[in-house]
């Protein structure tokens, strides 16, 4: 598992860029992610557009995406957070765990295989772009983090964890787990609150051609060290 302080310390963040220059304050941002006042969270994760700005992924988007799944275990993240603040837009109060599970599997999402064979399609190989090569590379850290939260007693973290997990195993080394992950995307077809979570869950099943109760209308090397071996979950 990825330690946070050593994520914030190694990483040459001055050097790095995000949507509006350098991430020279970023360390300080994400520290404030656990912040014991409320208002110091909202505004810290509102600040995370920047790394994942309309769907675009930063020489800094890795590193923070290793910072965020390595304080999911953090009793901290269980705070609520208005459903006004996050990628994703909610009504009521949700847990910082849960916004952040959301936001890790969408960078997973943009960085997967469906849009890496988009990009190629007018020509834009992902594989040149070091941003996205250092996320996609990340995968199987972020993923054994947020895999241990799939069968959250907490249905909103559940469904979170299970969708993002699912968005991660993109991954050569992750594959095999897309079997196990399919019976908890089917449960949240009938048990998830959030119709976003619904679609994902059918996306997903459809993608990795599983069979859903209402289809929905599709080199690298996974013997890495971080390439997990054993279902965390």
């Amino acid at each position: 598992m990825p330690d946070a302080g050593t994520v914030l310390s190694d990483t040459d963040w001055p050097t790095l860029e995000h949507a509006t220059g350098p991430a020279t304050e970023l360390p300080a941002v994400l520290l404030r992610l656990l912040d014991d006042d409320p208002s110091a969270r909202t505004a810290a994760l509102r600040h995370l557009e920047r790394i994942h700005h309309q769907n675009t992924i930063y020489p800094a988007t890795a590193p923070a995406a290793v910072y965020l799944a390595a304080i999911l275990p953090d009793p901290r993240t269980s705070a609520p957070m208005p459903g006004t603040v996050g990628r994703r837009r909610v009504v009521g109060p949700r847990p910082l765990r849960a916004v952040l599970l959301d936001q890790l599997g969408d960078m997973a999402d943009d960085v997967g295989d469906e849009v890496a064979a988009l990009a190629m399609k007018y020509g834009d190989d992902l594989r040149d772009v070091p941003a996205v090569v250092a996320l996609r590379a990340a995968r199987p850290t972020i993923f054994r983090v947020v895999a241990s939260f799939v069968d959250d007693g907490d249905p909103v973290i559940r469904a979170a964890a299970v969708v993002a997990a699912g968005r991660l195993t993109d991954h050569p080394s992750l594959l095999g787990f897309r079997a196990e992950l399919a019976h908890r995307l089917q449960a949240l077809l009938d048990t998830a609150a959030d119709s976003w979570h619904r679609d994902r869950a059918r996306e997903l099943l459809t993608c990795w051609n599983r069979p859903s109760p209402e289809p929905a209308p599709s080199n690298e090397n996974g013997n890495g060290p971080d390439a997990p071996d054993a279902p965390p979950f």
